[in-house]
């Protein structure tokens, strides 16, 4: 079995499409998952998928950090890896509209899927 850390680091850095150093965990669990800041991409976190401009902002990005994380791993870049973007507790909703107090959370986080952002968080990521 893989490690959880594949690195043997709970940070690396890798970089945007423009050049920009993403600090960012690159964890193995079921898919390996590359997860970062939502803010270092842009987002704030509470954004459902229909809010993301999937194609013009995030979709290019993502593919740039998923075939980093590929090299980086030793592993093909398939559709089994996702993007995490996570962010701090706040007031948000699931996407089913249920509001989330920012007391209720630890965290807030999205995760992406083949060619998308995820509706709900996969059990894989």
């Amino acid at each position: 079995p893989r490690p959880l850390l594949p690195t043997g680091r709970a940070a690396d850095v890798l970089r945007r499409r423009d050049g920009t150093p993403l600090p960012a965990t690159l964890l193995w669990a079921a898919n390996p998952t590359v997860f970062v800041h939502a803010r270092d991409l842009g987002l704030d976190g509470r954004e459902m998928p229909a809010d993301v401009e999937w194609d013009a902002h995030l979709r290019p990005e993502v593919e740039a950090l998923l075939a980093q994380a590929a090299e980086r791993l030793g592993v093909p870049l398939t559709s089994a890896m996702r993007v995490c973007l996570v962010s701090p507790p706040r007031d948000h909703a699931c996407s089913d509209g249920r509001p989330v107090r920012a007391a209720d959370a630890d965290i807030v986080s999205r995760i992406t899927t083949e060619g998308r952002l995820h509706h709900a968080h996969t059990a894989t990521g």
